[in-house]
């Protein structure tokens, strides 16, 4: 898993905005380092679901479900960027991870 300091800009925004969109709150609060369980997100399991879909939807690629203890490593927006950024890199590749 490729850390959040590689991940390409264009991708670490437009999940901040994915999320900030999906959370309605201001993008500012969706910083890289933000936890995913932390209260500034306010984000719950069904809130998780619903980024996961939207994340899906945006980027044309299967993301594992976020809330599943199998996903340990997901836990901040920057996870969640390297993870999508890893995805669209496979697919454009020709194949999935």
């Amino acid at each position: 898993m490729a850390t959040h300091l590689s991940v390409p800009e264009a991708i670490a925004n437009d999940v901040r905005r994915i999320i900030a969109e999906t959370l309605r709150l201001p993008m500012e609060q969706v910083s890289l380092d933000a936890r995913l369980d932390e209260a500034r997100l306010g984000i719950d399991s069904l809130g998780l679901i619903k980024l996961n879909v939207a994340l899906e939807e945006a980027f044309d690629i299967t993301l594992p479900d976020f809330t599943t203890p199998e996903q340990p490593h997901i836990r901040s927006v920057g996870d969640v960027a390297a993870l999508v950024a890893d995805k669209v890199s496979a697919q454009a590749n020709g194949g999935a991870r």
